[in-house]
């Protein structure tokens, strides 16, 4: 393989409330290469928001990176861990069970540490992925379906066993029923669903911009991602179920009979579509 640098691969940037972010180059991913994923972060399970400043990066393992203009990139542990510094300017990310997910170096670079692979993010913003299976798109592992928690990071979601923490950073505790919305959201709001009783069966959280964050009913929370929507019940349990595609959806039955013959299988036999095998498409 070729020893040209990354960054003269990288397509150019393209500024963006101070951050630069690049076309997808999937152009290293060969056996072991690293893969630059900027500009298609959701293919490996990275969700990003450009925030007035800066940015807010999470990653698939709940370790979110927070980087702006006027200071430094800040980490946050994913639910249930810890952040620790060693005094040399050098950072450590730990879950839930002492784990160690991530760490930044003293030039505010970061690395992540999944179960899929590692991501590394500049202080400017730019992410590379090293997968650690077949595939650099970790979109091929969503499944509809029950999630277990030990496939949690396939789906970009974590949590320390009582708290889950979804690709778009909204936290849910099953048990209460609670929702916690991070401060990347500060113009967030909150839309109670009524039924035509005036009764409230379902709240909405938006963003700022008016997308939806979430959807909180009886049944549970419903989080939309990029290719589906993440569901967890009271019980804990989470499901996984995928956008129904125009392809996926089955078509109508059409019967084309000519009333005036019964043999006919055309209404009108001066029709073109009279005398074609409909069973041929």
């Amino acid at each position: 393989m070729s020893n040209t640098p990354l960054e003269s691969l990288r397509p150019a940037a393209i500024e963006q409330s101070g951050i630069h972010e690049h076309l997808l180059a999937d152009v290293l991913r060969t056996s072991g290469d690293t893969t630059v994923v900027n500009g298609s972060l959701q293919s490996v399970n990275v969700d990003r928001q450009t925030t007035g400043d800066g940015s807010v990066t999470r990653f698939p393992n709940g370790v979110k990176v927070i980087t702006s203009k006027d200071s430094a990139e800040e980490l946050v542990p994913p639910p249930g861990g810890k952040i620790s510094t060693d005094g040399k300017g050098n950072t450590t990310v730990q879950d839930s069970h002492g784990k160690t997910v991530a760490e930044m170096d003293k030039d505010k670079t970061v690395h992540i540490h999944t179960k899929n692979g590692e991501y590394t993010e500049s202080p400017k913003g730019d992410v590379t992925f090293k997968p650690s299976g077949h595939t650099s798109d970790l979109r091929t592992l969503h499944k509809p379906g029950s999630i277990p928690q030990s496939k949690f990071e396939d789906y970009g979601m974590s949590t320390d066993g009582t708290v889950t923490r979804f690709p778009n950073g909204i936290e849910y505790n099953p048990k209460t029923g609670g929702v916690s919305v991070p401060a990347e959201y500060p113009n967030f709001r909150e839309v109670p669903q009524t039924d035509k009783s005036g009764q409230v069966i379902a709240k909405q959280g938006f963003d700022g911009n008016g997308k939806l964050l979430y959807t909180v009913d009886s049944t549970g929370i419903h989080v939309p991602t990029s290719d589906g929507s993440l569901n967890e019940g009271p019980n804990g349990g989470v499901t996984f179920k995928g956008n129904e595609t125009s392809a996926s959806k089955a078509l109508p039955k059409v019967h084309i009979m000519d009333p005036l013959d019964p043999n006919s299988e055309c209404y009108n036999s001066k029709d073109p579509i009279c005398g074609l095998d409909l069973g041929k498409f």
